[in-house]
């Protein structure tokens, strides 16, 4: 097994990250949360996509243990948010 070395000039909790050959770990090793969206309208295309690479995500011993529920009016979304004690993560 080969050790991969994690260094260049951008820091990332703690780690240096190398440009990588292998695009998987190239991706997770950019990994980034996003709490801040634009008001614009994702394409259902793309939203079925996003979905089901999700789906294909591996998970603890194979349970699968979500849900997803897509709300796309903003009356329901704040009803949602206030419903879950408005936490900011989910704004």
């Amino acid at each position: 097994m080969k050790n991969y070395v994690l260094k260049t000039n951008e820091q990332k909790r703690g780690f240096t990250v190398q440009k990588l050959k292998n695009p998987a770990l190239q991706t997770i090793l950019e990994h980034r949360s996003i709490r801040k969206f634009k008001p614009r309208r994702v394409s259902s295309r793309l939203i079925n996509l996003i979905v089901e690479a999700g789906q294909r995500a591996p998970s603890a011993c194979g349970m699968q243990a979500y849900s997803l529920i897509l709300v796309t009016e903003s009356d329901l979304r704040q009803q949602v948010l206030e419903a879950i004690g408005l936490q900011r993560c989910m704004e």
